[in-house]
């Protein structure tokens, strides 16, 4: 593997979590709309997986300290999968509502 792609496997994942935690946070400002938040949170959580996960691949670390990692790092991907869900389901039946109200039909290319 060269080091373009490793370096895009290694700081991917993470330079999207800061930029869609950016983006909710900006968003939220400028709604207040709860499902932004909802999403900001599993996004953080996200974003200290990660960081924990690099730690944690670390060999300074002793086992004792590697296993409670390890236990966090699982209850705080849990955290990221039910607040991801929750926050896009929240945003999507907002999304929803506003079209409903507005009568709001979204175009096809066909024009249909």
């Amino acid at each position: 593997m060269n080091t373009l792609s490793a370096s895009i496997l290694s700081w991917g994942p993470i330079i999207v979590q800061i930029v869609l935690l950016s983006l909710q946070i900006y968003t939220y400002r400028q709604t207040k709309h709860y499902s932004l938040v909802i999403l900001a949170v599993g996004t953080a959580a996200g974003l200290l997986t990660s960081s924990l996960g690099r730690i944690l691949t670390s060999e300074v670390l002793a086992e004792r300290v590697r296993a409670g990692m390890y236990d966090a790092i699982v209850i705080l991907y849990s955290i990221v999968i039910v607040f991801g869900i929750w926050g896009a389901a929240a945003l999507f039946k907002s999304y929803r509502r506003l079209t409903d109200s507005h009568q709001l039909v979204p175009r096809t290319e066909s024009g249909v």
